[in-house]
């Protein structure tokens, strides 16, 4: 395995076993296609918080990936129930050219110059991609498998790539957030969402995991 020390954090690459990556964090398994290869790159943010870790599955010779992003961000009650209510308690729908995406949070003081739009953005944060309001294109509520979501879609014309978050509330508590994303140059995206829904799909999760321990690769 190479192994990378930085200040950004700490890269490695993985082995899959028959095309399977296994974790004890919430995801317990996610199949990679054949000849895609695997990384997991991790940080300590917070001594007292687990490592905030993104594992990804890649097309080689290309910037086509999957991944599995946890900010290793455990959140009080208090947040979390602000989270759960703000974010995941009722549908949400929004591009970001809309009217209500663009709405301030609040007439006058701070929350003015902060939109509802950017607001949302803020509450499924941190993200695995760049996540500024200006590479939010928009966001809408959904499940996925079984557990309530948000879809982020994110483009970056800087980068050229373009980016779709699932923002999972993995507990249904609002405590612990898992992303699980696709992303991929703007040109070449719509080519590999086929396969990008088929990982998707592919994944296994648990809930007698514990989200106070940084995630760690299993046999």
């Amino acid at each position: 395995m190479a192994l990378l020390d930085n200040s950004q954090g700490t890269t490695r690459e993985l082995v899959l076993k028959d095309g399977v990556l296994r974790t004890d964090g919430a995801v317990a398994s996610i199949t990679a296609p054949r000849d895609w290869t695997a990384s997991m790159w991790s940080k300590s943010v917070h001594p007292q918080m687990p490592r905030q870790i993104s594992i990804m599955l890649s097309k080689p010779d290309s910037k086509v990936a999957v991944g599995i992003f946890f900010s290793g961000e455990v959140l009080e009650e208090y947040e979390a129930r602000q989270r759960q209510q703000n974010l995941f308690d009722h549908d949400v729908s929004m591009r970001a050219s809309s009217s209500q995406a663009k709405q301030p949070m609040a007439e006058s003081g701070i929350r003015s110059k902060t939109s509802k739009l950017q607001d949302l953005i803020f509450l499924a944060a941190p993200h695995p991609v760049p996540s500024s309001e200006k590479y939010c294109l928009g966001l809408q509520s959904t499940e996925f498998n079984g557990m309530k979501s948000v879809m982020f879609e994110f483009e970056n014309a800087d980068l050229g790539s373009k980016t779709i978050e699932y923002c999972i509330d993995v507990n249904g508590d609002g405590r612990v957030i898992y992303i699980l994303y696709f992303t991929a140059p703007k040109d070449s995206f719509p080519e590999h969402m086929d396969t990008a829904v088929e990982i998707f799909k592919s994944t296994v999760w648990r809930k007698d995991f514990d989200p106070l321990k940084t995630i760690e690769i299993v046999d």
